[in-house]
């Protein structure tokens, strides 16, 4: 239940956004979009947040429990911002489609290079969750939702107009891409807030401080492993089917 009512704030604060968006900023339709959404889950985000706490401070829950329902229902609002944009942009292109060109290391078999950008992004993810908290986590997630989902219809739209067929099973194939870093910035931010509160809040010295900060490392180095399998899924998997596609 808890999750369903994540990705149904999800879905609301992403139609929000877009449709707010595509009316009043279309020239800057991606980063208005973003903005908007993540300011309409902050007060949600918040409640997550405070119930992760108190499951953790006050139930004496275990933290591993814990902290995987908080990311599971962040990493629901993600998805929810991504399904809403891909009907959004299908159902009504002219108002939401608006082209990416891929760029970089994306769409290209480099894994390096891949997983280097990646990781810089989850860096920046975690600095905005620790510098901006609730709000830096839901900037990055809301950002890569709408930015994959405007991404992969625009691939498939340039596949149909060179004549691939069946260009949509790339937008499968990426799925358990888009899980896996989704779930890596997901715990990254959840890192970077853990740690900005308990700066805030607890001395260097106190046993909570450590086991916070201790928790922050396993998680961020969780999320850096998640991160490789992600890239790893994209390079041998979802690339394999795109070279496919274009035979």
């Amino acid at each position: 239940m808890p999750y369903l009512v994540a990705f149904g704030w999800g879905v609301g604060a992403s139609l929000l956004g877009l449709t707010l968006s595509a009316y009043f900023f279309w020239d800057h339709l991606l980063p208005a979009a973003t903005g908007l959404t993540a300011v309409a889950l902050i007060f949600e985000m918040n409640i997550f947040l405070d119930q992760n706490r108190d499951a953790i401070w006050i139930e004496q829950k275990s933290p591993w429990i814990a902290n995987l329902e908080l990311a599971w229902k962040v990493v629901s609002i993600f998805i929810a911002i991504f399904m809403t944009s891909v009907a959004c942009q299908v159902l009504f292109p002219k108002l939401f489609l608006v082209p990416v060109a891929p760029k970089g290391p994306l769409f290209e078999n480099q894994a390096l290079p891949l997983f280097l950008h990646n990781l810089r992004v989850l860096l920046g993810g975690f600095l905005l969750a620790f510098i901006y908290r609730s709000a830096g986590i839901l900037l990055v997630i809301s950002w890569n939702a709408i930015h994959w989902a405007t991404s992969i219809l625009t691939s498939i739209q340039f596949a149909h107009e060179l004549g691939i067929q069946h260009a949509w099973f790339f937008s499968l194939a990426v799925l358990p891409h888009l899980v896996l870093e989704a779930a890596a910035y997901v715990t990254a931010g959840m890192s970077g807030v853990f740690l900005s509160k308990a700066l805030f809040k607890y001395k260097l010295t106190s046993w909570k401080f450590f086991r916070v900060s201790r928790a922050v490392v396993v998680i961020l180095l969780l999320s850096v492993g998640c991160l490789w399998l992600a890239m790893e899924s994209e390079v041998r998997f979802a690339q394999g089917v795109l070279q496919q596609l274009k035979r």
